[in-house]
């Protein structure tokens, strides 16, 4: 993805074409640094660019892939998105520039993490898991307190033989071990529907029954 900006104003001019989204004449000098001979925008200003776009979970997927590179003060971020009013799709970048985490390990995980939290469901990234015989594995997405693991299978980690059995052994171990775990994968998290959301709140009602408690 592609903004193109420029460092002086280029009156009646506005650069848009097969590679680039959208042109913009508001760079401050602080703004742009140079990498060997070209000049780009400093990472918290692409930070707050990547932001400030229609969907919120590509937003957040752009931020928190910058952001994990730890190029970027959180602090400063949030203090200057309030410069962009009146921006086109700034309040994209208001309503999710404060859930910037980086805890996720890849864009998809963060998408489902937001589509997670969209639907009333808090999941911690990343949550380690053990039984009676040690480490089981890292989830990506889970709630301790119910046992509930959320998981998203993309095609580059789990489509060969050898990434499928390795998922199942720690899944089944997990779900030994009292843990109620969903799969999701891309056809889910990317369809027309909210099957994504839809199946995670399946697994919640089934971890709270486990629990103990009542499904809702």
């Amino acid at each position: 993805r592609l903004v193109k900006t420029f460092p002086e104003p280029l009156d009646g001019y506005r650069s848009i074409n097969a590679l680039v989204d959208r042109g913009e004449r508001d760079l401050a000098d602080h703004h742009v640094m140079t990498m060997g001979d070209l000049t780009v925008t400093t990472p918290l200003r692409t930070m707050w660019d990547l932001g400030m776009v229609r969907w919120p979970s590509e937003a957040l997927a752009g931020m928190n892939a910058l952001f994990r590179t730890q190029q970027v003060d959180r602090t400063a971020f949030l203090g200057g998105i309030s410069a962009f009013r009146g921006r086109r799709w700034v309040q994209t970048l208001r309503t999710v520039g404060p859930l910037v985490h980086g805890r996720c390990e890849s864009p998809t995980e963060d998408i489902l993490w937001l589509r997670c939290l969209e639907a009333g469901i808090e999941l911690e990234p990343q949550v380690e898991v053990h039984d009676d015989q040690g480490f089981v594995g890292r989830f990506d997405l889970a709630d301790e307190a119910l046992r509930l693991a959320v998981e998203y299978d993309g095609a580059q980690w789990h489509s060969t033989p050898d990434q499928q059995a390795h998922d199942r052994r720690r899944r089944d171990r997990a779900r030994a071990a009292g843990w109620t775990v969903v799969v999701v994968r891309a056809e889910e998290l990317f369809s027309q529907s909210s099957r994504a959301e839809e199946m995670v709140r399946d697994g919640l009602r089934r971890a709270r029954l486990a629990a103990g408690m009542t499904a809702y």
